[in-house]
């Protein structure tokens, strides 16, 4: 829980990990404003330094924004990958919680290798709890099957994101990750869908973190 008085406001900010829930206690409202993690708008972040102008500077080219009111009886989710900006219409309390989903494990992905600039901005430590984040993502993404697919995917598309981040047993750990699933019946199944190029990077990531091949690295 945290007090915020009535005129305040926040930078836009985006949490790649995690969605969140506002929760108004008493007579305090919040308007939200949030963005999607367009390509375009994440560039836009990323371009201009964090700090009370940024809003200023960036709100009017920001594409797709809607706005949010939270307050008494009526709590606010926001998915993992939102930007958003909050300005404090009445002062007062409001409790705060966030949470990983499942199904935005490949938007969260997507979002951090669209934001280069987001990832940079981080030094050695902030780097660590970045990618520890993401091997949490990872695993509770992979627990539900219809999520393997589009993950496996953008895990694929994101690796040079992730080689630059991380060490060498968090690269490992999400390599026995995607060898798990790799193997599993399902995607099996779905092989033969899958582009010559996607099957052959997947199976060069393995190798390279755990000595080990997925399969065949052509279609017959």
């Amino acid at each position: 829980m945290f007090a915020s008085p009535a005129g305040s406001w926040s930078d836009v900010n985006i949490d790649h990990f995690l969605a969140g829930l506002a929760m108004p206690v008493g007579d305090i409202i919040k308007l939200f404003v949030c963005w999607p993690a367009r390509e375009r708008n994440l560039k836009l972040q990323d371009e201009e330094p964090p700090g009370p102008e940024r809003l200023m500077h960036i709100f009017d080219q920001l594409e797709g924004g809607r706005c949010a009111i939270a307050c008494r009886n009526k709590p606010l989710y926001l998915s993992s990958g939102t930007l958003h900006a909050v300005v404090t219409v009445r002062g007062g309390f409001m409790y705060a919680c966030n949470f990983m989903t499942a199904e935005k494990g490949p938007a969260v992905l997507r979002s951090l290798r669209l934001s280069p600039a987001f990832v940079d901005r981080y030094g050695d430590s902030g780097r660590r709890g970045l990618i520890a984040n993401l091997v949490d993502q990872v695993d509770i993404t992979l627990e539900r099957s219809s999520c393997w697919l589009p993950m496996m995917t953008e895990l694929v598309k994101s690796w040079l994101v992730i080689e630059r981040i991380g060490r060498k047993p968090n690269k490992k750990s999400l390599a026995q990750h995607l060898l798990k699933v790799a193997k599993d019946t399902q995607w099996r199944q779905e092989y033969n869908k899958r582009s010559d190029l996607d099957v052959v990077r997947l199976d060069e990531i393995i190798l390279a973190q755990l000595k080990r091949r997925v399969g065949p690295v052509s279609k017959s």
